[in-house]
């Protein structure tokens, strides 16, 4: 019959699956142990947590596009990993982003580079953090800059990756950063956007805000590199004036 190709008439199952399964397993941690895996640590949702020391092969560290030259692949022996996690190597932080799967082998993960590391305070507490944060342009084929009547405010839009956690999530809108590397005259951004969905696998994962630029305060504490985020600020657009006024002015 015309059909006869595609029926199955052998089979490769011999009942010696699961020896050459586990040889599969031992090769990968023969693999891990030789000069071709690398000693990372995992740090999990905060940059000041103990560390979990693990080895790991790293892959596409010779990427051929400036796209993804600052993304990596990890492989593990499974139960290390997961979306959200600090990983730090090479002296380099990194934070995973995507789904963690495993082949029964191995476990797989793909981790940003962290490209700036971004001091504040999170809602209700006193003491400075930094966190090593991953850090996007977001700002599409325009000046940076919306004119107004009074006063010309710039339009810059970053995109921050950071994990999700029980701090992390009481950043709202609103909520104000100093971004810069001419911290003589940073620039302020706020937030503008909380995604906490997107990057949501089983409890763990990533926070995303979208930020704009703000307006510096006489209040932030430039010389730190933290914003003041013990007022908020409405804008004043009128015919008589413009500028940032404090709301319990207004």
């Amino acid at each position: 019959m015309s059909s006869d190709w595609y029926l199955m008439t052998s089979s490769n199952l011999g009942g010696f699956e699961e020896g050459n399964f586990m040889g599969d397993r031992g090769g990968f941690k023969e693999l891990i142990d030789s000069f071709r895996g690398k000693a990372i640590d995992i740090y999990g949702d905060k940059p000041t947590n103990t560390p979990a020391h693990v080895r790991a092969i790293v892959q596409n560290v010779t990427a051929d596009t400036p796209a993804n030259a600052d993304q990596r692949q990890l492989l593990c022996e499974i139960g290390n990993l997961q979306c959200g996690q600090y990983i730090k190597f090479d002296n380099k932080w990194w934070l995973v982003v995507s789904l963690v799967d495993n082949n029964m082998v191995y476990e797989k993960a793909v981790v940003w580079y962290c490209n700036y590391r971004l001091k504040f305070r999170f809602p209700g507490g006193t003491a400075v953090n930094e966190y090593p944060i991953v850090l996007n342009n977001a700002t599409q084929y325009n000046t940076g800059v919306e004119f107004g009547k009074m006063l010309d405010i710039g339009s810059t839009q970053r995109l921050i990756f950071v994990p999700y956690s029980a701090d992390t999530i009481k950043v709202d809108h609103d909520y104000r950063f100093l971004i810069d590397r001419n911290i003589a005259n940073p620039t302020a951004y706020k937030v503008t956007q909380v995604d906490t969905e997107q990057y949501d696998f089983d409890g763990h994962g990533v926070v995303r805000w979208t930020i704009t630029e703000d307006q510096l305060r006489d209040k932030d504490d430039v010389a730190n590199m933290v914003a003041d985020n013990t007022t908020s600020t409405v804008a004043a657009d009128d015919e008589t004036g413009g500028g940032w006024l404090d709301a319990s002015s207004v």
